[in-house]
């Protein structure tokens, strides 16, 4: 078997679409509030022994009072505002984001304060400026986490941000800590850091109001609730409120497109449940928005059918902008299958290569049956122009009544392999295609049978092998005594060398095959961006899952016939040319400033402040 494929720290191919998933990093899961609250308390007593043992040298009492009555009863009252001022505005917040947000402040505040108390003696007050900056830092914090997370709007997130330095300032000039002039400095200070807030958020969204001419926060605040999933209807419901913002916002930028689609219905006596999809979407752009996770919204549109939805000929420029644009063509399958009329008849199968293209062909019923690899080549989208002009050649030469194409999707280097209309892999593909058919179509027919498997890992394996939700499905065809397997990972296309791993194994069960990945961008949120299925360095496990699934759709085969219907849906919106290359470039863009905008809007704002503090303005 072939060395096991690179792991997790050697992935990288070189894609701007799936990079621009990198934002997805900011919408992180909160630990349990009990954690959060003892952090919260921790950090507020580190803060009482700095204030007591420092360089302020404050009493007890007082230091408890700055650290407890200061600090941390305003961080639980902003997180209590927080928690009860957003879901009357119909906005999502969790009470362990809450918790989480005044458990970091009093990380800050005591690190500024801890800061303090390294500075020499003969500046006696910089703990004041220490802490007082603290406070102004972690307010301007809060506002930008809660704008991108519950509300965009700025003035409404400054509210509950507000409590935690008005709290400060209360308490010490209360116990006589600091003077009118210094209460006044920590007023300014923490306008200073709101100002700051403000301009690094214009900075960061201002692609977005560029490149579109939208609100860069909203699609912002939208988009980590779309991946996150925080508004969520309890008990899975529905989509996120981000997720039909964004697919409102893909609807506005897209185009209205024809599409077509082929299904191809397996029938056997008393099983008439297996259907294979092939639409000519695809299924992206991240996370659940528009036809990422196509595979399962296709498998709920058409319940009754254990469905496998193959990735066509199509590129990011065919994602449908939403879930309803995916519904107008799963709702036209059934019809279609109505009308179709089926076949009792397939062939053996044949493997063609030409150039770098490796074609699997069969003839199944009214059909010849193409699915494209490039393996061990990288192998990724098939453009939908090219594909359509693959399939015309065929039926204008009269190798097959019909012809369904299938892009195997199943090795990725750093070199993507995409095949574009006009290029040589699409010269190479199409002299593939016409040997293959005559290859196929001097194949004798005969009665065919089908076996059927689906294997779904479990959580922790799914996200460890970047499988979806629909699992590793596996069909088997038997014609002329020869058993083929089409194996359909719901992934985002395999890590190089791992789908001659699984052929391997699969050897002894069936005498042909081909391994394929739905193309399924939903799995590009849980462990970054480039995220192929395989991106461990022990894949074995994997490797057993679909030799296990083969062997089981072996054991289930029985006599079939098939019907295969196509039809053509108008009015699908799409995104059309340029636009997701036009999204992740804005999202790229914006994401490769946050770093750096921030360390210098927020150091310009502390060198401010350390101007007033000297100066006493």
């Amino acid at each position: 078997m072939p060395a096991a494929a690179p792991g997790l720290l050697e992935r990288g191919h070189a894609d701007e679409v799936l990079r621009a998933s990198r934002v997805s990093r900011f919408s992180v899961s909160s630990p349990p509030v009990a954690h959060s609250a003892v952090a919260a308390a921790a950090f507020a007593t580190a803060t009482f022994l700095i204030l007591l043992w420092g360089v302020a040298s404050l009493g007890a009492v007082e230091s408890a009072a700055v650290a407890y009555l200061g600090l941390l009863a305003p961080a639980a009252l902003a997180a209590g505002v927080a928690y009860q001022m957003y879901p009357a505005m119909g906005a999502t917040i969790t009470l362990g984001r809450c918790a989480l947000v005044a458990a970091v402040d009093l990380g800050v505040v005591m690190a500024f304060s801890l800061v303090g108390t390294l500075v020499p003696w003969r500046a006696p007050d910089v703990w004041v400026w220490g802490l007082l900056s603290g406070t102004a830092l972690a307010a301007s914090a809060n506002m930008l986490v809660f704008a991108a997370t519950s509300d965009p709007r700025l003035s409404v997130a400054a509210v509950p941000s507000l409590a935690l330095p008005a709290g400060a300032l209360a308490v010490l000039t209360a116990l006589g800590s600091i003077d009118a002039r210094q209460a006044l400095l920590g007023a300014y200070f923490v306008a200073v850091f709101l100002a700051a807030a403000a301009l690094w958020a214009f900075i960061v969204v201002s692609p977005f109001r560029r490149n579109f001419g939208e609100n860069g926060l909203v699609l912002l605040q939208a988009l980590l609730d779309a991946w996150a999933g925080w508004s969520k209807p309890p008990g899975g419901g529905g989509p996120a409120r981000g997720t039909l913002a964004m697919e409102a916002f893909f609807a506005r930028h897209g185009q209205p497109r024809e599409v077509a689609f082929r299904a191809a219905a397996f029938r056997r006596p008393g099983d008439e449940g297996l259907l294979w999809f092939l639409p000519d979407l695809h299924p992206g752009p991240y996370a659940d928005l528009g036809g990422s996770d196509l595979p399962a919204k296709a498998a709920a549109a058409l319940p009754g059918h254990a469905v496998s939805a193959f990735h066509g000929a199509s590129t990011h420029d065919e994602n449908p902008c939403g879930r309803e644009e995916v519904a107008k063509v799963t709702g036209a399958v059934l019809p279609a299958l109505g009308r179709a009329e089926e076949d009792g008849s397939a062939s053996r199968s044949r493997r063609i290569t030409h150039g770098a293209v490796n074609l699997l062909a069969q003839g199944i019923g009214t059909h010849l049956v193409l699915v494209h690899s490039r393996s061990p080549a990288s192998s990724d989208d098939i453009d939908a122009t090219a594909g359509r002009d693959v399939e015309r050649l065929l039926l204008a030469e009269g190798g097959a009544p019909g012809v369904a194409l299938i892009d195997a999707h199943n090795c990725v280097a750093g070199d993507l392999g995409r095949t574009a209309e006009g290029s040589r892999e699409h010269a190479e593909l199409a002299a593939a295609a016409r040997i293959a058919a005559r290859g196929v179509s001097s194949e004798a027919r005969g009665a065919f049978k089908v076996g059927f498997a689906r294997r779904v890992l479990p959580p922790g394996a799914a996200r460890e092998f970047a499988v979806g939700r629909q699992g590793i499905a596996a069909t088997v065809v038997e014609a002329g005594g020869q058993k083929t397997a089409y194996v359909l990972i719901d992934g985002n296309n395999l890590k190089a060398g791992l789908r001659e791993a699984m052929l391997d194994a699969i050897q002894g069960t069936v005498e042909m095959g081909e391994v394929l990945t739905t193309d399924n961008h939903a799995v590009n949120t849980t462990m970054g961006a480039d995220n192929e299925v395989g991106s461990r360095r022990d894949n074995q496990p994997l490797v057993e899952e679909v030799a296990a699934a083969v062997r089981q759709a072996t054991d289930d085969l029985r006599l079939a016939t098939v019907a295969w219907a196509s039809d053509r849906v108008a009015g699908v919106r799409v995104f059309g040319p340029g636009l997701t290359v036009k999204m992740s470039a804005t999202i790229n863009a914006a994401v490769s400033v946050m770093g750096a905008a921030y360390i210098a809007c927020m150091s310009a704002a502390l060198l401010g402040c350390a101007v007033l503090a000297l100066t006493g303005l």
